[in-house]
């Protein structure tokens, strides 16, 4: 590349002079393309600081180290995390919970009564057996979904500092993620055939009481 000193005009001592502004140089400089003295003297101090050679002549050397102390114009965008506010979503679905489970707790405790009534002794064991079931699979996927808090609150930590821990965690967080989408799956289907089962257990008791 052309050294650019005092005297030096351009597109090449604008970008110079932004670079200088981007790195901290005061005062500001006006970027108007014409390296004069307060350009000179803006480059030597940037020099100076960065222990290179401060001639007031910007060459290889200088343009590196100002590019990488400036941020060249294209810094590394620190990455954004991707799935939303963990904390507020596992904070919402335990509410989910709980009203799952005092629905089944109502459910169980109706069945219970009409054991007389009706032969759902069976029913009434497989819905309590999938309720037990979905609390177990709830308490794996909390286990998981709490390791995905901490891979948030490490990648607001960290990322903004160092853009290149940004993937590594976002690539932890996939992979616990995976393994949640999983056992929701399994959870699922215990609370899908309890609502088939208390389905048909409230036809019975409108059947009954008609």
């Amino acid at each position: 590349m052309t050294k650019l000193k005092k005297g030096s005009k351009g597109a090449d001592v604008k970008s110079l002079q932004e670079q200088l502004n981007k790195a901290g140089a005061k005062p500001k400089l006006k970027v108007d393309g014409g390296f004069g003295a307060k350009t000179e003297e803006a480059l030597k101090q940037f020099q100076k600081k960065n222990r290179l050679k401060d001639d007031g002549v910007a060459g290889a050397k200088t343009m590196a180290t100002l590019e990488k102390k400036a941020g060249g114009g294209a810094a590394e965008k620190a990455p954004e995390w991707p799935h939303g506010d963990y904390v507020k979503m596992v904070k919402a679905i335990e509410s989910n919970t709980k009203d799952i489970v005092d629905t089944a707790k109502k459910n169980l405790m109706a069945m219970d009564r009409h054991l007389d009534d009706f032969d759902i002794e069976k029913m009434r064991n497989t819905y309590f057996d999938n309720l037990r079931s979905y609390l177990a699979s709830h308490k794996k996927w909390m286990t998981e979904a709490k390791k995905v808090i901490q891979f948030q609150k490490s990648f607001e930590k960290l990322a903004a500092r160092n853009p290149k821990a940004g993937p590594e965690i976002i690539k932890a967080a996939d992979k616990t993620i995976k393994n949640m989408e999983q056992i929701s799956n399994a959870s699922d289907k215990y609370l899908l055939e309890n609502m088939d089962i208390a389905d048909d257990f409230q036809k019975m008791t409108t059947k009954k009481a008609a």
